[in-house]
């Protein structure tokens, strides 16, 4: 296997959009990168700097602390 050398340094706007379509699709970072041609800890990167959690539906699942009140 050889090593493939990347030389673009930013992403662009459909790269990313390809990368929100894989994370929806429930793809994995490697099948990911290989479909934009970019390293796969450059899609990891991306993935953690732009990510944003959902809050937790604290109705349904209560927190279990027992400090929480």
């Amino acid at each position: 296997m050889s090593k493939q050398i990347y030389d673009n340094k930013h992403l662009t706007l459909d790269e990313r959009k390809i990368i929100q379509a894989g994370i929806e699709n429930r793809s994995n970072k490697v099948d990911i990168a290989r479909t934009i041609g970019k390293d796969p800890t450059t899609v990891a990167k991306e993935i953690r700097k732009h990510r944003t959690f959902k809050p937790r539906n604290q109705f349904i699942y209560p927190s279990i602390c027992i400090h929480k009140q």
